[in-house]
């Protein structure tokens, strides 16, 4: 039966769960580390004889006392081999335990050769460290802009992971700040091929188009009052008579001007 990548018996997802594992191992190893570390250590609430160990308290660990016992010699009896001489005092009625060694950091094996490998091996060795944290950044910045939300956003996955993966490429340091429109390849392709511009329902904020929708409502309400909708039929009327008396003037001017070329003419 064939398993798909992503199922539980394949052996890419055992993988990603054994890296799943080691990671979270190695990071709890990092916090007991940075527990037991000098920064981190605190004198007013241990002594310092505890620096560096575990200190594992005997009273919670020994027997319970009975009814009818005497505490004063149980106690003395689990504590009879302290020697102060010897130890510290602020050691009486603990067990100081030694950290366990940090295990030996595996040393990573050398990459192979990307012309000489099978695709397998250069998938994991050079696609996917460099693919995988963009994935990651790609689905953080879709839930920034509300992909998950919404039918439609201004978002452009395959925009993003090209802005990203050139800016992030390891060869390359100085395209830290570059963005889209400014890569070659990118200029190159809009110019052949030219994107239509976005719609502004897509452009604008929730604060933005909320600002435009509700000026619009104000100004409806206000246009929709009896005194105001008088004043903009007057002021139609005024527009379409300041019109009308345009081309009534002009048209006096053409017919006197003949006339008063006609005059000259039996003058002469």
């Amino acid at each position: 039966m064939f398993a798909a990548p992503c199922s539980p018996s394949s052996s890419i997802f055992s993988e990603m769960l054994e890296l799943n594992a080691a990671r979270s191992s190695t990071k709890r190893g990092n916090s007991e580390e940075e527990g037991l570390s000098v920064g981190s250590f605190d004198a007013s609430k241990s002594s310092p004889v505890f620096f560096g160990r575990y200190g594992h308290k005997l009273s919670e660990s020994a027997a319970e006392v009975h009814e009818g016992d005497d505490s004063a010699s149980t106690r003395s009896s689990v504590f009879l081999e302290f020697d102060p001489s010897v130890n510290h005092p602020a050691t009486f009625g603990h067990v100081l335990l030694d950290r366990k060694p940090a295990p030996p950091k595996q040393e990573s094996p050398p990459l192979p050769h990307p012309k000489e490998c099978s695709p397998r091996e250069y998938l994991e060795a050079y696609v996917f460290p460099v693919l995988l944290p963009a994935l990651e950044q790609m689905l953080i910045a879709a839930k920034e802009n509300k992909v998950f939300e919404r039918r439609r956003t201004k978002f452009n996955a395959c925009d993003f992971l090209t802005e990203y993966l050139f800016r992030n490429n390891p060869k390359f340091r100085d395209r830290a700040h570059i963005p889209l429109e400014d890569i070659p390849f990118v200029q190159a392709i809009l110019a052949e091929n030219p994107r239509p511009p976005l719609p502004l329902s897509l452009l604008l904020s929730d604060g933005q188009a909320a600002i435009i929708i509700q000026s619009f409502y104000r100004g409806y309400l206000v246009r929709k009052q009896p005194e105001v909708q008088e004043l903009r039929e007057y002021q139609r009327e005024m527009r379409s008579e300041s019109v009308d008396i345009f081309y009534k003037v002009e048209d006096f001017w053409k017919k006197h001007a003949i006339e008063d070329e006609e005059g000259e003419t039996n003058k002469s």
